[in-house]
């Protein structure tokens, strides 16, 4: 060793006089380690490197050491030997070994990626060894516990920059009783999640200490909170307890807060007593005295919420709380988009996507039938207006039923909306259901008569958002044929709730709406631009009258007839009198051919002498007065 050792020292000695200053170090480095000429090694490297650099080293730790430490310079532990501006070898006075070397990155170290949680440092006095950490996510906050380690990790704070590169969201901490004391008094610090410690269970154990004081020491009112869970709840006490209760086991303190607002319960108000109850901090009950209706509670619910982004949910959906760190991040990296949504367990999945501020953010947020997991940036909501605007259109039933919708497309007229492709909620079971006279079931919101009063209340809605004619029109299409899908759910979910209103019953009568509404349309048109409009609807109604996959679920005969049928209306609707065609297979159709109305003084009129849209009209009248059924060409 001690020959190998000599070798290297004259080599060192040979790159020093050739000005090849990095090779010379690390020769005579390799030869102090094999015990050769230790001491006169040292003191060739201390007078050519270390000393020269005295009083820049000094400088450097002042300019570093400001609003950081005090600790004195005298007692620092590692000395440092620059070979370049960038590079330094490191020499622990402590021990009187070398420790490797040290290279300054050119620009300050920040992470790849957004990460809403900090992350805490104990046992660990080589800032090469947190560096990985500190380039791989952007934390919310880096703390380090020093604990006797000061004098080392210190030491760093002689090199230029060394604060402004790598202590930019750092908090130090020279023990564990000033840790403590720091995050019991500032709760608006979150703790961190994340630990690299050389006693991890120790310092687990101490951060779930502090958790647990929080839940029960820290105000209700409180600026510090990321994300209100916002909870509107009608008669589920025990759902929305089971749901509150679930929330509560996440990791997460001061970051959060859930908010359950009970519309004047008149069941399971014990359920709903104990949520008041809780005496976790993070929870926040409301009650109405008497049931103000669905838009109501979801309103005043956002009206309480204090975090910078709030979500609904449904009190029968329940977060995936091992997804909640990843969502907290998403929305942490994308603080300029005004909306979000996630996906829910058993519904189709929905892709990662944004959608730009404008039209294409309002006609997808238009389309967010499901309360659970939009997520509404509050400052957003708050610049423009939203809860006002949703205030001042109250009555109209489009809102009323779905008041999260207009909130969205507020926000998605000026900002962006994210589409995450984040599993975050399990479905619930529950669902709003009305008694038929039959004794089935269907739910409340699938009537016709509901649905085309939504599709008005949503044009109304549009109407006020202050759109350009070309957005509007589109829009306009777009909620035409969205009525029909969301009559077709109906049908397709609800045994029986096609025997209540025919298929063809139920198209004519969205058509014919649309049509009227056409009528009185809120921008001026051109008469090219009505007959454009006026196809694109008709089109819409034929596309949903001959849709597939209802006519597959009947008898053949029956789904002929249904078909034959479907285009006589097609042909009426072209202008094209039922009387004065011939028609092969004449027989068959004879049921429709022989059918004849009752119109007022006029008498028995012949179907041939009046259109099938009129009929269906007169029809109509007569279900609506009435509150019949199944149409006579559907029994």
């Amino acid at each position: 060793m001690e020959v190998l050792g000599e070798v290297y020292y004259h080599l060192g000695m040979k790159f020093f006089e050739g000005y090849q200053y990095e090779q010379a170090v690390e020769n005579l480095i390799k030869a102090y380690g094999m015990g050769y000429q230790r001491e006169n090694i040292l003191e060739f490297l201390y007078s050519c490197y270390a000393m020269p650099n005295e009083k820049e080293f000094r400088r450097h730790y002042g300019e570093n050491c400001a609003e950081v430490t005090q600790f004195p310079f005298d007692r620092l532990a590692l000395d440092f030997f620059p070979v370049s501006e960038e590079k330094y070898y490191i020499f622990d006075k402590e021990s009187r070994e070398f420790a490797g070397a040290f290279e300054l990155d050119g620009v300050p170290v920040h992470g790849k990626k957004a990460e809403f949680h900090s992350i805490l440092f104990t046992g660990v006095w080589d800032i090469r060894q947190m560096i990985p950490a500190l380039k791989d996510k952007e934390w919310e906050t880096v703390y380090i516990l020093l604990e006797g380690l000061e004098a080392k990790f210190l030491s760093f704070l002689k090199l230029p920059k060394f604060k402004e590169k790598y202590l930019g969201n750092v908090l130090l901490f020279s023990d564990g009783s000033l840790m403590r004391q720091f995050f019991e008094q500032y709760q608006q610090f979150y703790l961190p999640k994340e630990l690299v410690s050389t006693e991890p269970e120790k310092y687990k154990g101490i951060l779930q200490e502090l958790h647990q004081k929080r839940l029960s020491g820290m105000p209700r009112e409180r600026k510090s909170i990321f994300l209100s869970v916002c909870i509107p709840s009608y008669n589920r006490g025990m759902l929305a307890f089971e749901n509150v209760r679930h929330f509560l086991q996440c990791p997460y303190d001061s970051e959060v807060e859930i908010i359950v607002s009970d519309n004047g319960s008149q069941t399971e108000s014990e359920w709903y007593e104990k949520i008041k109850g809780l005496p976790d901090r993070r929870v926040r009950y409301h009650r109405f005295t008497e049931n103000q209706g669905y838009a109501t509670n979801v309103l005043k619910a956002l009206e309480l919420a204090q975090g910078k982004f709030a979500v609904l949910a449904s009190d029968e959906d329940f977060m995936l709380l091992e997804h909640m760190g990843e969502y907290l991040s998403y929305l942490k990296a994308n603080q300029d988009a005004g909306l979000f949504t996630e996906n829910i367990a058993c519904y189709p999945r929905i892709l990662g996507r944004v959608y730009k501020a404008g039209l294409e953010a309002v006609r997808n947020a238009m389309d967010l039938n499901y309360m659970t997991g939009i997520t509404y940036n509050m400052d957003a909501l708050k610049k423009h207006r939203a809860l006002e605007m949703a205030g001042e259109m109250r009555g109209n039933i489009f809102l009323e039923n779905y008041v999260h919708i207009p909130l969205a497309a507020i926000l998605g007229k000026s900002q962006d909306f994210h589409t995450v492709d984040l599993l975050l909620w399990a479905e619930g079971k529950a669902a709003r259901e009305e008694p038929l006279e039959n004794g089935r079931k269907v739910l409340s919101y699938m009537y016709p008569q509901g649905r085309v009063g939504q599709f008005l209340g949503a044009m109304e809605f549009l109407g006020r958002m202050h759109l350009e004619a070309g957005e509007f029109k589109a829009l306009f299409l777009e909620r035409c044929s969205r009525a029909y899908g969301l009559l077709l759910a109906g049908y397709r979910a609800v045994e029986g709730f096609r025997d209540m209103y025919a298929w063809e019953d139920t198209c004519m009568y969205v058509y014919r709406k649309e049509k009227e509404y056409l009528s009185g349309f809120p921008f001026q048109l051109s008469e090219k631009d009505r007959e454009a409009l006026e196809d694109s609807i008709r089109q819409i109604f034929i596309g949903a009258l001959d849709t597939e996959m209802l006519l597959e679920s009947l008898p053949r005969e029956e789904a002929q007839k249904k078909r034959l049928l479907h285009q006589l209306i097609k042909m009426d609707l072209e202008g094209i009198k039922v009387g004065n065609m011939e028609l092969a297979g004449k027989d068959s159709l004879s049921v429709w051919m022989s059918l004849e109305w009752e119109r007022g003084e006029r008498g028995r009129v012949p179907i041939g002498e009046i259109s099938l849209e009129d009929i269906y009209g007169l029809r109509w009248e007569q279900i609506e007065k009435q509150g019949m059924g199944a149409a006579p060409w559907d029994t």
